[in-house]
């Protein structure tokens, strides 16, 4: 990898210019202007994922409870 000059091209290669970046965003990236729903951007199986957790979470729990029984009774 080599560092960007100042001029905003790369160091080894001043064929190709770099565009500076624009000053106002474009009207895409401005909030609030989209309609509906926002984009899905994950899994829709998270209510198995969570009650799975926490079947793990009191299984173990119960580990450490039967654990600590047995270590009084030695």
């Amino acid at each position: 990898m080599t560092p960007s000059s100042e001029s905003g091209t790369p160091s080894g290669d001043a064929s190709q210019p770099v565009a500076p970046p624009t000053s106002s965003p474009s009207k895409s990236a401005t909030p609030g202007t989209g309609g509906g729903d926002p984009a899905s951007t994950g899994s829709s199986g998270t209510v198995p994922l969570v009650i799975g957790g926490a079947a793990v979470l009191a299984a173990g729990a119960g580990l450490v409870v039967a654990a600590r029984r047995r270590a009084k009774r030695a």
